[in-house]
C-alpha cells in the first residue's frame, strides 16, 4: 500500500472513503488529502492518528480481519468481479449488466447460426417494440392505420407478420418446404408454435429458426419500403430474397449428419448438400 491514497483510492472494502464521510475528514483527523494508507501503518499493524476518534472506530469497523496491513509491500490491482482477480470479459459483462428472467422465444432469436440483423429485428417485434402504425398511433401520430401489405385490416404486429394475405401467402410457402400442414395465426399463436417446432440443434431445426428472423425481417423491410419509399415488391419476389439470403448463410455452414430429411431439406431451399457430412 505504499502508493494507494487513504481518501480517495479504492483500498478499503466500503470503497473511496471520501465517499463515506465528509471533505472535511481528513483535515479533522489531521491527515493531508494526499495522504498514503502506508502512513498509518506501523509494524504490521495499523497506526491511525488520534485512534480515539469515533471516524477512526466507523473506519476500522468496516475492515474485516483478514484484511492485514503492510506497509512495505508494492499495490496490486486485483479484478474484484473475476474469481481469478484478472480482467475478464465474461465476468465483467455479466456484472454490469441486467440479468432478467429468460423468455421462451430466447432459444429462436438468438442462436450461434444467426444472422445479427435479422436477430435484431425479432427480437424487438418478440418485445412489441417495433414501430408498427398500431404503436405510432399510440404515440399520437395521426396516420392511416391501414396495413401497407394488403389494405386489409389495421397495421399491428398481430396482424402484420402473419395474418395479413400477403404474409401468409409467404408463410405457407415456407411451411410447405419444411412439409408443415397448418394455416398461419397471428403473431403470438405463430411465435409459440415456432418455439415448440425450433428446438434442439438439428440442421432442420437451425434452418427453421434462421427462415423464421429472416421471414420477419424481410416483411419489415418490405413494409418500410411501401411507407417510406413508394415501392412495392410481390410476396414471389420477398420470398426469393428470403431464400436467397438463407441459402447463402447456411453454404457457411458444415457438419451436418447427411440423412435423407437434411437432403430433401436442401433441395427444398435450393442449397448445396455440401453442408452436410459424407
Amino acid at each position: 500500500m505504499k502508493v494507494k491514497r487513504i481518501w480517495f483510492d479504492n483500498w478499503h472494502p466500503s470503497g473511496p472513503l471520501y465517499k463515506l464521510f465528509s471533505n472535511r475528514a481528513f483535515a479533522n483527523l489531521g491527515t493531508s488529502s494526499s495522504a498514503k494508507v502506508s502512513s498509518v501503518i506501523r509494524d504490521g499493524d495499523w497506526n491511525w492518528p488520534r485512534p480515539g476518534s469515533s471516524l477512526i472506530h466507523q473506519i476500522q469497523r468496516l475492515i474485516p480481519s483478514t484484511m492485514q496491513p503492510h506497509g512495505d509491500t508494492e499495490d496490486e490491482v486485483i479484478w474484484s468481479i473475476s474469481p481469478t482477480d484478472h480482467y475478464n470479459t465474461k465476468y465483467t459483462w455479466e456484472a454490469l449488466r441486467h440479468r432478467g428472467r429468460k423468455v421462451q422465444w430466447a432459444a429462436l432469436v438468438w442462436f450461434s447460426r444467426s444472422v445479427s440483423k435479422w436477430s435484431f429485428i425479432l427480437w424487438l417485434a418478440c418485445l412489441r417494440r417495433l414501430a408498427t402504425k398500431e404503436r405510432l398511433r399510440k404515440w399520437g401520430m395521426v396516420i392511416d392505420p391501414g396495413c401497407v401489405l394488403s389494405s386489409q385490416r389495421h397495421e399491428t404486429l398481430q396482424h402484420l407478420f402473419f395474418a395479413c394475405s400477403y404474409s401468409r401467402s409467404i408463410w405457407q410457402v415456407v411451411l410447405h418446404r419444411f412439409q408443415v400442414q397448418r394455416t398461419p395465426d397471428e403473431w403470438d399463436n405463430e411465435l409459440m408454435w415456432a418455439v415448440d417446432h425450433c428446438r434442439g440443434k438439428s440442421f432442420k431445426a437451425f434452418l427453421f429458426k434462421l427462415v423464421f428472423a429472416a421471414g420477419v425481417y424481410h416483411l419489415w423491410l418490405e413494409r418500410n419500403t411501401r411507407v417510406f419509399c413508394g415501392q412495392h415488391r410481390g410476396a414471389d419476389i420477398v420470398l426469393a430474397s428470403i431464400g436467397d439470403n438463407v441459402r447463402l448463410r447456411v453454404c457457411t455452414w458444415e457438419h451436418f449428419p447427411n440423412s435423407l430429411e437434411n437432403q430433401s431439406l436442401c433441395r427444398c431451399w435450393n442449397i448445396s448438400s455440401k453442408v452436410l457430412g459424407a
